[in-house]
């Protein structure tokens, strides 16, 4: 287990990420051609592209992902705070916690090195496109190499597309062979995907996405994850505990954007 992280890791009151002066546009082509090195290389390339520490790499991951696609930064913030509600009913505790939530952040910090053609495509992808796309697991672990109190949440990452029947990617592992934190993720992930408006879907109710979620226990899901989301679905949102975030990403321009992670 990784003792770097824990539940007063860092010192203060919780993960600032501050980001002023952000405007949102294309990553240019040169970071391109950095993250592409990122990608391939040691965790030396993106030490120097996004720094060497969890409080300069994690605040310049997100600010790339929310230059190249603010949907998914957002649907990120979405899945973080969720997943780490599901976390506290299944009894996470002080690092496994906010590694949890660390780790749902930048779930999808590999998809940096997806086109926004792909992204964005609203027609079936091709095999190529796929491929690219079932590797973001693997590019996203890889950005956060060279930082070791990233390495859990690197391994979280990249497992959070496994699934329990041995059918997801990108290693095709089974259920107990992925850590848990990535079960959670994975359902959360879904349930915001689900009950989302997309280019290929429509929207469906929270009460069909948690019947979808729970039929497809220990075979897409975890079934530990699925139980725990099952529980904490069932208690009125009026009824829950309210607490501020562990992970605080502040965005002065762009509030609205992270308003779930302190509701």
């Amino acid at each position: 287990m990784l003792a770097a992280i824990t539940e007063d890791w860092p010192a203060g009151a919780g993960f600032a990420a501050r980001l002023e002066g952000l405007e949102p546009a294309p990553v240019d082509g040169s970071t391109l051609r950095s993250l592409a090195r990122c990608d391939t290389a040691s965790g030396d390339e993106a030490a120097e592209v996004f720094g060497d520490t969890p409080e300069l790499r994690v605040p310049a991951l997100l600010a790339a992902l929310y230059a190249h696609d603010p949907a998914t930064f957002r649907h990120s913030a979405e899945t973080a705070a969720l997943s780490r509600e599901v976390g506290e009913v299944l009894g996470f505790g002080g690092g496994d916690l906010m590694r949890l939530e660390i780790a749902a952040l930048v779930h999808d910090i590999g998809k940096l090195f997806v086109t926004h053609r792909t992204l964005f495509k609203r027609s079936a992808l091709s095999p190529t496109e796929w491929k690219t796309v079932k590797r973001h697991p693997v590019s996203g672990a890889n950005l956060l190499a060279g930082v070791p109190e990233l390495d859990d949440v690197a391994q979280v990452v990249l497992h959070h597309h496994e699934r329990p029947d041995g059918s997801g990617y990108p290693f095709g592992r089974r259920a107990g062979e992925f850590p848990l934190a990535s079960g959670v993720i994975a359902v959360c992930d879904a349930y915001q995907a689900i009950t989302s408006e997309r280019s290929y879907q429509r929207a469906r109710t929270p009460s069909q996405a948690l019947a979808e979620i729970e039929s497809l226990a220990g075979a897409q899901f975890d079934s530990e994850a699925v139980a725990g989301f099952a529980r904490l679905k069932r208690v009125p949102a009026t009824q829950r505990a309210r607490r501020a975030p562990l992970v605080e990403i502040e965005l002065p321009k762009w509030g609205p954007l992270l308003r779930p992670l302190g509701t």
